[in-house]
């Protein structure tokens, strides 16, 4: 798994994640945007990276190369051939709050959801396409953690 990732206040998914970095056959790189790094997720993240330094995972907090917010919100699934880009941000207010896949029913009390969108795909050439963006993200993000 690479992603670079803005808004990341999602409990289930940073488990997810957690369990990923927890297998040594599987290869987690992650980047994450500076301005949001004080963030209990962002930490735990991080410990859970330093705890395993034997196994192939990659953490970096960060700006994009011209010192913006790194914004980009996507990954690849290098294993599964998917990959997936947006603007949904990994927190209660982007995913969504209420939120139900049946589309018979309506909305309940208290819905509330920014309009955002989510591309996967299973092209190949965008795949590596966009692996080589994460990449190169993410060596930009690792810089800059090492000049501070």
């Amino acid at each position: 798994l690479k992603f670079n990732q803005f808004g990341y206040d999602d409990d289930e998914l940073n488990q997810d994640i957690l369990t990923l970095m927890a297998n040594p056959g599987i290869r987690v790189q992650g980047t994450l945007d500076k301005s949001q790094a004080s963030g209990v997720h962002e930490k735990a993240i991080l410990a859970a990276d330093e705890a395993n330094p034997k196994f192939l995972n990659s953490f970096a907090i960060g700006q994009s190369e011209t010192h913006q917010i790194s914004h980009t919100k996507g990954g690849v699934l290098i294993g599964q051939g998917l990959w997936f880009e947006g603007s949904t941000n990994w927190s209660k207010s982007g995913e969504g709050v209420g939120i139900q896949l049946n589309p018979g029913l309506p909305d309940p009390a208290g819905y509330q959801a920014q309009n955002n969108t989510l591309l996967v795909s299973c092209n190949p050439v965008m795949l590596a396409h966009f692996g080589e963006e994460l990449d190169k993200e993410h060596l930009v993000a690792k810089q800059q953690m090492q000049n501070t």
